[in-house]
């Protein structure tokens, strides 16, 4: 945890998100050395990975159901309730799923590729309006 409290309209205020690459979601029995996923979720069933496309294309992967990483960049945002679930409930209210991953420095947040540019669009949204509130 953070010494210095942030607050949910501060982190909003600084998510500035960025459009990233494309992504392939899978459940692999084990992680094949010559792969480096984004991201990987140790489960009871296997390993589930988000693959670049490339390294899904090497696996023979389904490439059906492209996901793009939208990166926020506020830093800290294990500290702050409600980040995540704010996010995920702007993005619900207009149908676009998204897979949220938080790390030491960033957000990650996976939508479907073709609601890339609109999520991004809502998230920035939000953000301006967090800046209003706090007059910044």
């Amino acid at each position: 945890m953070s010494d210095n409290p942030v607050t949910y309209e501060q982190m909003l205020a600084k998510i500035d998100p960025k459009i990233g690459g494309t992504y392939i979601f899978a459940s692999l029995p084990s992680l094949p050395k010559e792969v480096e996923p984004m991201a990987l979720i140790q489960e009871q069933e296997g390993v589930t990975v988000a693959l670049s496309l490339d390294d899904a294309k090497k696996l023979g992967v389904d490439l059906s159901d492209p996901y793009t990483i939208i990166t926020l960049s506020a830093p800290g945002s294990l500290d702050v309730v409600g980040l995540n679930s704010g996010i995920s409930q702007v993005l619900s209210s207009r149908s676009i799923p998204a897979n949220i991953f938080s790390g030491i420095y960033h957000t990650h947040v996976f939508v479907p590729s073709e609601r890339a540019t609109e999520a991004k669009e809502l998230l920035d949204d939000i953000s301006g309006q967090a800046k209003a509130w706090l007059h910044i």
